[in-house]
Parts: structure tokens; sequence; C-alpha cells
């Protein structure tokens, strides 16, 4: 083993009291602000109010920090939900006043409003919603030296609508939602062939009677889209108020040690806590657009976290947005070969359609490494999950957790300034 790679390897383990002392701090802090301001949703007065407090708290563990506002809106990200049932009911009247065509328009509106929202968090039809302000909230720690590469440390502060179906029912949340997309799916293709088949011979299709009462079944499954979303907000703790908490100690980590004439030697350090991610991605969408050139004068890397609850389920995104958009081998392979030295068990993991994204897929669009950490459970079928309910809340993470994703950040960090990584 050489010098340089003994060096890192200490490093890896080098502080790992300091890390549990860290996660004690970033439960505090979690917990502190939850029972000050309660729920962030996005586009909020609390949430500005909690970047503020974020911003302060950024200025002790930085050698500069600040936020940025941007304009977003709140509601577009999921309003296919609703804009889906409505049309979904607008396209049954016309199929009862035989408007077979009008109806496939609508339904393939419908579809591609949905695609374009949910699957690639496209703003297809933000435009025409009430826009709210966000803010990012940024920190920096210089290196000791000339800034060879760059790396991104980062949360989001804003926290979920509640989902009513997870709140209620978390065990068939997944069945529940599937089988109403399939249906509308079904719905669709089978409509836009009874148009083609109106247009190409001027005649209805017998079965499209039937359609309509299969559709008008159908509304037992679609009119609670109306009510799938409690716009009160989620505590947030796990998802994702812990991760700004842990963004804040790794920033305290390694500005203590460069005031101890310890610091990164090539590595300019960016603790960044970012808005609107329950939004579609809005507040890392901002920041990338803001600083997209800067990220890419030197290689730049980011270590992202997003949900944490259970020490057993930690995982490293292979692929974001809905499975959509991979991301960096590089680093997912190291951080997994990370979590492996330092004794805990990471899977890695490809989100699959429907299951969402983080902040890391928009790093990604533009060529920026990145991968996200996670431990939070994935099974198809899941009881008492906290992610996404009211009951997301400190007690709802295992401290042991925090101090592994601490532990891994630390670690990354540190390797990365070595010049060690694995393939």
């Amino acid at each position: 083993m050489s010098t340089s790679e003994s060096e890192a390897r200490t490093a890896v383990f080098e502080g790992r009291e300091e890390m549990t002392g860290a996660a004690e701090r970033s439960l505090k802090f979690t917990g502190d602000v939850i029972k000050r301001w309660g729920p962030r949703v996005p586009g909020g007065k609390v949430t500005a109010e909690v970047a503020g407090h974020i911003l302060e708290e950024m200025k002790k563990v930085s050698d500069s920090a600040w936020s940025e506002r941007f304009r977003f809106t709140p509601l577009g990200f999921l309003s296919f939900l609703s804009i889906g049932a409505a049309l979904y009911i607008l396209a049954l009247i016309s199929l009862f006043m035989g408007w077979v065509v009008v109806a496939a328009i609508i339904l393939a509106l419908s579809g591609a409003i949905s695609i374009l929202e949910f699957v690639f968090y496209r703003e297809a039809v933000d435009w025409a919603l009430p826009h709210a302000e966000g803010n990012n909230v940024i920190g920096q720690i210089e290196p000791e030296g000339e800034v060879k590469q760059q790396i991104i440390v980062s949360g989001h502060h804003d926290s979920a609508y509640i989902f009513t179906y997870l709140e209620r029912c978390p065990k068939y949340y997944f069945l529940r939602t599937l089988s109403t997309y399939l249906l509308v799916m079904l719905i669709t293709a089978a409509t836009i062939v009874a148009a083609v088949w109106q247009l190409a011979t001027g005649a209805t299709p017998e079965w499209v009677g039937v359609l309509r009462w299969i559709m008008v079944g159908g509304l037992v499954m679609v009119l609670p889209l109306f009510f799938f979303l409690d716009l009160k907000g989620t505590p947030g703790a796990g998802d994702n108020l812990i991760a700004t908490a842990m963004a804040l100690e790794l920033g305290r980590y390694f500005k203590g040690k460069k005031d101890a004439g310890e610091g990164l030697k090539h590595t300019r350090l960016w603790i960044v806590s970012f808005d609107a991610e329950e939004a579609g991605l809005r507040g890392s969408r901002a920041f990338v657009k803001e600083h997209e050139k800067e990220l890419k004068e030197v290689p730049t890397y980011l270590y992202n976290v997003d949900s944490v609850y259970e020490l057993k389920h930690l995982k490293f995104i292979t692929a974001d947005l809905n499975g959509t958009m991979p991301l960096s081998p590089g680093v997912y392979n190291d951080l997994v070969a990370i979590a492996n030295d330092l004794g805990y068990q990471a899977q890695k993991l490809k989100i699959i359609i429907g299951a969402g994204a983080t902040d890391a897929a928009e790093f990604a669009k533009v060529g920026i490494e990145g991968s996200t950490l996670i431990a939070m459970r994935s099974e198809t079928f899941m009881t008492d999950v906290a992610y996404h309910t009211s009951r997301d809340t400190v007690d709802a993470i295992e401290p042991q957790a925090v101090v592994a994703s601490l532990e891994i950040g630390q670690a990354f960090v540190h390797r990365r300034d070595s010049g060690i990584a694995a393939g």
C-alpha cells in the first residue's frame, strides 16, 4: 500500500467520534426546526423563513455563504393528478356525446402532461399556474492550494405534500396507483383506436358503448386523484431536512479542519441546501442553471443525500429521473466501496418509473458526475412508511443511518481530495 493510500484509508476512519456527535447535532437541528416551523411546503412563507435560518447556520460553517432566489410553480409538478382526473371526466362526457375524436384528443393531452411533468419533470403546464419564490442556500469552503476539483454536498430543506394513499393505506399504495395508471392508459389507447377507426370509416365501433361504462366504473379509481395530495405538508424530517443538517455538519467538520491548518488540499467544497425539490427538482434546476459554467471549470462531483431512515436500506442511486437519467458509475461505485470499507452494507438502486427523482438528476443532465445516497425501504408493499406522510418525524430516523451518511460523505471528500477513487 502506498503512503498516499495509507493516509487516505486513515482519513476514512478519522473523526468517527466526531461524526457521531455530528449525527446527534443533525437530529437535534432537524427536530428543532420542525418544532419551531413545522411543514415546509415549496413556495411557502415558512419555507423561506427556514431557508433564512439555514443561511445563518451556513455562515458559521463556510468561508462564504449566501442564498439565491428563483421563481417556480409550486404545484406544477404534481398538477397532473388533478388535471388528469378533470380531463378524464371531460373525455367521458365527450364519449357519451358521441365525440370520440374529441375524447381521444383529451385523453392523449392528459397522457402527455403526465409523462412530461411526472416522468421527465418537464414544466409542461407550469406557465398556467401560480408562481412563487424559492430559496437555495449555498456555502463554500476553499482549499489550501489551487482549486483542481469541486465537491458538492447537498440535501433539500422543503418538505413534501402528504400523499394520502401512503398516509392511510401504505401497504397498497403501489397497487392502487399502478392499477389506476394502467386503467387510464388502456382506456386512452382504446379511445384513440376508436377515433382512428371513426375517422377512417366514418362509423363508430360498437364496443365504444362498453368503453363508456368501463370509464364510468373507472371513476371509482380516478376521482380520488383529486384528493391525492394533502397540501398542509409533512414534517419532512427524513425527507429531507436531515440531509440539510448533515450537509451543515460536514461543512462544520471541513471548516474546522481548515481552521486547524489541515484543510482540503485542492478541493473546493460546496455545501448546498436546495429548495423546491418536492416541486419537481425546481431548486436544483435553478442552481445548475445559475452555476453551470463554474461547475464545469474544473472536475465537479456531487454527493447528494435524500430520504434517510434506516441503515439496513442504505443505497446509492445508479439511474435517476424515473430511471431515465444514468448517474456516474465512477461516483456510485466509489461510494459503495467507501461504505464497505467503513463496514456498512450498501446496495445500488436504479429508480424505477413512477418512483420519482432526486436532485442528482439535474446535475447529470449537464454532465456533472454524482449520485444520491438514500436509506429507506423500496419494497412494493410497505407498512408504516414515514416517507411523504405525517409520520415523517425525527423519531422515524435511525441515528446510525445518519452516522453512516456523514462518515461516507466525509470519506468521499477525503478520498477525492487525495486523488484516490475506485473505478
